[in-house]
């Protein structure tokens, strides 16, 4: 019942918000105008804002329901060309009942989505495009692949009220229509509100939803491919998260793509350190939060475990182990044709990863040192190069420059750490753009540089006793200086004596503090 109530009021904030601003927009424009007068040139432009408003948001309540969400961007993939994944597709909208989706894309993200382009106010049912992601059929099983896709189909399950159908393309739009308006819009914060509360309203019945699509996925692949199913979809989340942010992304600033972007995320995974990772962990401190769409991992497993499902699979489908990915006609054409499609949409030349890597991160480095550099010019009223940077933090006052480089005072137990990362990313930027480093391609860690002679040099040890110690940092300039490293140097793309950066916003903020 409370789960219904909530629903409820969740479609009435959809009409709700909106009249109540048309209503305080009107009370406050008869207000002034009975104040001073129709006549007067203070009504009159009350009049002329409220006209104003009001088309505003007449025009925005009109893009929320129009707004159509974006299908996922992929390869298509045909009935004809793949009859393998469309027989298990198939099977799963059926165990889901929901309608079969009208296409199937192969997609860059670790996610699979079910989107309809049906906008808020249409009565026709829409286009239902299923995205699944390269990553995800490269870390699930051809079993767990059965209960992920009558997972996801149930999200437009007719078993589902229509409300609850009506609410999910509600925040959709909100939150394309919101992330349209430009920052400064005045519109803006009032559709951002109105999707947060129609958000946390609903959340109750979506997270009861996805136990409900679970139950039902599960009926077909048994609980207990669920289970290892979703620890599947957990791992893979976060595994791809860390690779997107370190080593997909690190050439796109200077219009690079790797080639081989999802060879390069199965050699990610084969290493030790990911192979052995904590899935138990990643399960356990998944953040719980009211407003949140799904229930945590762990509730779900759980929920699993209390109800298990033996699944109507036969043994041979239940016990198969080979990677999902193999359900496809030719996963190598395949996966090329999507990473060539995701490079050619977002205008990015692909180069192999021994190219991107260096050049990438030589790129990252040099903007953050840039930003860190900057931090340090506000800090000491003037130009700051290398040794006032250096000196800053071995006379205590490393905490004023975290401060000027994020806005915000540091927790004081993270200050020795976050000064190190600092002093690290400024000492292999200098080394890099002195010619006596340069970075290298390894899996198990990102930025790695390695000298002349193709030995990896550790930083940490040469920075760790800057702190507090003004000796150890004139030790320090001291060898930089024989490495070609000057006391006076500032990162190319740091502000000049005229306060100009060079090239403004080309390359991403520092992300090490």
């Amino acid at each position: 019942m409370l789960v219904r109530m909530r629903t409820a009021a969740a479609v009435a904030v959809l009409v709700g918000i909106p009249s109540l601003a048309v209503l305080v927009l009107v009370a406050t424009t008869v207000a002034v105008v009975r104040l001073v007068g129709p006549g007067s040139v203070p009504g009159m432009a009350a009049v002329a804002v409220l006209v104003l408003a009001g088309a505003l948001l007449a025009i925005t309540v009109g893009r929320v329901l129009t707004a159509r969400p974006a299908h996922p961007d992929g390869v298509l993939l045909t009935r004809g060309a793949e009859k393998d994944l469309w027989a298990i597709v198939d099977r799963a909208a059926e165990a889901a009942g929901a309608r079969r989706p009208d296409e199937v894309r192969l997609t860059t993200g670790a996610t699979v989505r079910l989107v309809e382009d049906r906008s808020l106010g249409s009565r026709q049912p829409g286009t239902q495009v299923l995205g699944i992601g390269v990553p995800v059929l490269q870390a699930l099983t051809r079993a767990e692949l059965w209960f992920v896709l009558a997972h996801e189909l149930g999200h437009l399950s007719e078993r589902h009220p229509p409300a609850s159908a009506l609410t999910r393309r509600a925040l959709v739009s909100l939150q394309d229509v919101a992330a349209g308006l430009e920052a400064r819009h005045p519109l803006r914060w009032l559709v951002s509100a109105q999707a947060g509360v129609h958000a946390r309203l609903a959340a109750a019945a979506w997270r009861r939803q996805e136990l409900e699509a679970d139950a039902w996925a599960a009926a077909l692949s048994g609980s207990e491919v669920g289970v290892s199913a979703l620890r599947a979809v957990r791992t893979t989340g976060a595994t791809w998260s860390t690779f997107a942010a370190d080593y997909a992304s690190v050439g796109e600033d200077l219009g690079l793509a790797p080639a081989g972007l999802h060879a390069g995320y199965a050699a990610f995974l084969s290493e030790p350190v990911r192979v052995l990772v904590d899935v138990d962990l990643l399960v356990e401190e998944e953040a719980r939060r009211r407003s949140a769409t799904h229930p945590p991992i762990s509730d779900r497993i759980e929920r699993l475990h209390a109800s298990p499902l033996p699944g109507v699979l036969d043994d041979a489908t239940l016990d198969d182990h080979e990677p999902a990915l193999l359900v496809l006609a030719d996963p190598p054409a395949s996966v090329e044709a999507v990473e060539q499609h995701d490079a050619r949409e977002r205008e990015l030349t692909r180069v192999p990863w021994e190219r991107v890597v260096p050049q990438g991160n030589q790129a990252r480095d040099r903007a953050g040192a840039a930003r860190l550099v900057a931090a340090a010019d506000d800090v000491v009223g003037g130009p700051a190069d290398l040794a006032a940077i250096m000196h800053l933090v071995a006379d205590g006052r490393g905490d004023e420059l975290l401060t000027a480089l994020t806005g915000t005072s540091p927790d004081p137990d993270e200050v020795p750490e976050l000064l190190e990362q600092c002093l690290v990313l400024l000492v292999r930027t200098a080394l890099v753009e002195a010619g006596h480093a340069t970075h290298v391609l390894r899996w198990d860690r990102a930025d790695v540089v390695v000298d002349d002679a193709g030995t990896e040099v550790d930083l940490l040890p040469l920075v760790v006793g800057v702190p507090g110690d003004p000796g150890h940092a004139e030790w320090l300039l001291g060898v930089l200086e024989t490495e070609d490293v000057p006391r006076s140097w500032r990162p190319a793309g740091a502000a000049d004596d005229d306060g100009d950066v060079a090239d403004p916003g080309s390359y991403p903020a520092l992300t090490s503090v």
